[in-house]
């Protein structure tokens, strides 16, 4: 395993790790409610017809009558959390990319590097192909309910 590959696999493991520790350091201890964005569309009769009623966008109040805030909140931050670890894949990849692209350019005849820059950049390929299959998974599992 070269050393970039592995150096990179730390830091996904450590970011990983290290943010539910920070996350769980922000939550405040008197939690009233959350605010859902406007992206993740939670309303709607798929929603609704399984009983769970959740504000267009805005503040969500967890004694809230009107709707189920506690699900909207848990949903609204997965599909957050969800939405910054594709971010985080994209440029990771995006990255891969270019150091292939680098090693192939400065590799002068020399086929270890030549090589090395093609299977950078095959795997980046293949990361993205995971990160976008991911990312429509839960859009399908949503078409599907309808």
């Amino acid at each position: 395993m070269n050393k970039s590959l592995l150096a990179s696999l730390l830091i996904v493991v450590a970011a990983i790790v290290i943010t539910p520790i920070v996350l769980a350091e922000t939550v405040p201890s008197n939690l009233t409610g959350c605010t859902i964005s406007a992206s993740h569309a939670l309303n709607g009769t798929s929603w609704t017809n399984r009983g769970i009623t959740c504000p267009a966008s805005g503040a969500c109040a967890l004694d809230s009558t009107t709707y189920t805030c506690a699900t909207c909140c848990l949903v609204d931050k997965v599909y957050t959390f969800t939405d910054w670890i594709f971010v985080a894949v994209m440029l990771f990849v995006t990255i891969k990319i270019l150091q292939g692209g680098y090693y192939i350019l400065t590799s002068a005849g020399d086929e270890k590097k030549l090589t090395s820059g093609r299977q950078n950049i095959l795997w980046a390929l293949a990361g993205m192909a995971v990160a976008l299959f991911a990312r429509s998974l839960p859009l399908a599992v949503v078409a599907l309910l309808r």
